[in-house]
């Protein structure tokens, strides 16, 4: 709900937080994609988003699994949130 709110800070949070819990990256990706399945949003920013998180998901399926990559899936996400505002 942070990215969708374009706020990074507040995603961050709950992605350090359930980082420090110990949580697997293949989990919190996985998490991630469920929630952006279910959550009310614009259809074709739905779209943009799971093909961000299958791009991470993908890059941590083949060994990149580390904070920094799920943090720049959520700056790639508030990114994407701002795009229509641009227009």
């Amino acid at each position: 709900a942070g990215c969708v709110k374009t706020n990074f800070d507040e995603a961050y949070k709950i992605l350090a937080h359930l980082w420090k819990l110990g949580y697997a990256s293949e989990d919190i990706i996985s998490n991630i994609f469920r929630v952006c399945k279910n959550i009310n949003m614009a259809e074709f920013l739905k779209l943009e988003f799971i093909k961000e998180i299958g791009y991470t998901h993908l890059r941590i399926v083949q060994g990149t699994s580390s904070l920094l990559q799920l943090s720049g899936l959520l700056a790639r996400l508030c990114s994407k949130s701002l795009e229509p505002l641009k227009i």
